[in-house]
């Protein structure tokens, strides 16, 4: 059997341990060896996290379930949110209609789209809405703009050009009374630019 010993003093390792840190041989394999032993039972154990459900969570509706776990405070609540928003977050789905950024929401059916005309449908007494926020995608400084013609439409007493500047550039989301808007506002409102 072929003498092996002197090929520790052609690796780099060598030159860092033994030239650098002053540290011998033989104290620089048993570094070695327990680091390969000490990953290989990460490797292990991480199979083994995985295997028994103690794997993170693999959507932003698991993640909010293990997070709330005994949460009691609202504060807390909210960090968890965000922390799972930012974990997962909405995936941008593009819609090449020129319709509205109109929404309803239920808790059997989610999302849908509405026209304006239907959106005009619900009564007041039975939905609520989101507060209107401009469409995704746009900059701040359109979005300035954006509120200054509907300002001067609504100042101008010109309903027609003010309804059309927020049906073409706002989004908002109108949901049965009982819900919150906190709520809905969590659930993944669709993408919906230009």
């Amino acid at each position: 059997m072929p003498d092996k010993s002197g090929w520790f003093h052609c690796t780099r390792i060598h030159t860092i341990l033994d030239g650098r840190l002053g540290i011998s041989e033989n104290k620089a394999m048993r570094i070695l060896i327990s680091t390969f032993f000490t990953l290989l039972l990460i490797g292990f154990a991480g199979r083994a996290y995985a295997q028994f459900g103690l794997s993170e969570p693999s959507d932003y509706d698991e993640c909010i379930i293990e997070g709330m776990q005994g949460m009691q405070s609202v504060l807390a609540a909210s960090y968890v949110a965000i922390s799972c928003r930012e974990k997962f977050p909405i995936v941008p789905v593009r819609t090449r209609s020129k319709n509205t950024c109109l929404f309803t929401y239920s808790m059997d059916e989610g999302f849908a789209r509405v026209t304006q005309r239907e959106w005009d449908s619900f009564a007041s007494k039975n939905y609520e809405s989101t507060p209107i926020e401009l469409r995704d995608g746009l900059t701040d400084i359109q979005g300035d703009e954006v509120m200054a013609a509907w300002k001067k439409a609504s100042a101008d007493g010109n309903r027609p050009l003010a309804r059309r500047i927020v049906n073409a550039n706002m989004k908002s989301v109108k949901f049965p009374k009982g819900l919150t808007v906190d709520y809905v506002l969590s659930q993944n409102i669709p993408y919906c630019a230009k």
